[in-house]
């Protein structure tokens, strides 16, 4: 897409391309920056870093963030990693007037690795920037596209954001279709075409208002704050383990010392009343000094426990009030996928409890965290 750009922007012809990022076939000639990896693997995403590219025309600058791509064939975790970086790009520039997503037409099926990616991007594009997103559908024509766009649900496009085009030009080498006069004359026709179909598309990004990208970085702030607390909960149930077992040892203790009994191991040995008065009242008073510190401990124990359940009702509040800001920022956001890798921790941290107490707190907890979890993907289902 934007060597095509660069050829609209910078007169090119099928006879002298104008290549800002190299192909395959084709070396660069624009001395522009890229960040492309392997050319020769059509498979993956060239790209491997967000890419700014400024072009002017009449009056008026136009800046296009290329971006990885996603859906290519090293998976989940990369695509992972490249909706990050296209988030960050988004949120440092400031304004963006349009997201234009640039969608293969001839793809007719919803594969695994489609409905992934489409997952990805409708919960990392907020609410405020939909009327702005612009598809263009590559490889074919309004007449020959095989994509569904009600893929995209609930997303709804308007027919006016939508460019078909068949950029396929660069995609051979010039040799294949230059000494071959109908290759050659569909080829300029198909190029012809495609730009006329750019043309329309910079026409329609004029009069698009710019939108600032401040709810990037306020999604970003709410995920990562809940991530924080929920890495918070997980440090604190161990913390309430500790704790109740420190509560159960000294209560041991204080049943123990709670009756005196005087084990004294008999001797022959002559001592006064007085005397033996004196040492039954220093073992009484040194048995009373043990019972007050333990009960001192549990006390301080008891209150220690109070506290961290409070802390951890207060983390609780935290979370669903940043779900509940994230759910009104990006009304598509995909919480099950955001937050499963914790809570399946979480679950299974809960299991090696062995305070009854204490496992059953976090379960609760985690339960809880569920329920917001659901609750909201149900919504946004039905939204």
């Amino acid at each position: 897409m934007i060597n095509y750009l660069t050829n609209y922007f910078h007169n090119g012809t099928p006879r002298n391309f104008k290549i800002a990022i190299p192909t395959k076939y084709h070396e660069a000639t624009e001395g522009l920056e890229h960040h492309e990896d392997n050319v020769q693997d059509a498979s993956k995403s060239q790209t491997r870093a967000c890419t700014i590219y400024d072009f002017r025309k009449q009056d008026t600058i136009f800046n296009y963030i290329d971006t990885p791509g996603l859906s290519d064939t090293e998976g989940v975790a990369q695509d992972d990693f490249n909706i990050q970086q296209i988030m960050g790009a988004a949120e440092q520039s400031g304004v963006l007037t349009a997201i234009i997503l640039v969608i293969n037409g001839t793809q007719a099926r919803a594969t695994v690795n489609l409905r992934n990616t489409l997952c990805l991007l409708r919960s990392s594009i907020p609410d405020v920037l939909l009327q702005n997103l612009v598809v263009v559908l590559t490889n074919c024509s309004a007449t020959s596209v095989n994509f569904d766009l009600a893929h995209l649900k609930p997303w709804t496009i308007p027919e006016a954001n939508i460019f078909h085009m068949n950029n396929s030009a660069l995609s051979r080498p010039v040799s294949q279709w230059i000494n071959n006069e109908r290759m050659k004359k569909d080829l300029e026709r198909e190029w012809e075409y495609s730009m006329e179909t750019i043309d329309e598309l910079i026409q329609s990004l004029k009069l698009f208002g710019g939108k600032a990208t401040e709810a990037f970085k306020q999604m970003r702030i709410n995920r990562d704050r809940i991530k924080s607390q929920l890495h918070s909960i997980l440090l604190d149930v161990k913390k309430f383990q500790g704790l109740q077992n420190e509560l159960g040892l000294c209560k041991c203790k204080h049943s123990h010392f709670r009756h005196y009994d005087d084990n004294v191991r008999p001797v022959k040995k002559t001592k006064t009343v007085e005397e033996i008065l004196e040492d039954v009242k220093n073992a009484y008073d040194h048995h009373m000094n043990k019972c007050e510190k333990i009960e001192s401990e549990i006390g301080d124990l008891d209150a220690d426990v109070a506290a961290l359940k409070h802390a951890l009702d207060e983390k609780e509040v935290e979370i669903r009030k940043h779900c509940n800001q994230l759910k009104e920022l990006c009304s598509q956001f995909n919480f099950v996928d955001e937050l499963q890798g914790v809570i399946a921790v979480m679950d299974r941290d809960a299991r090696t409890l062995t305070s009854t107490e204490a496992r059953a707190d976090a379960e609760k907890r985690i339960g809880n965290i569920k329920h917001v979890v659901d609750t909201l993907s149900s919504s946004g289902m039905s939204g």
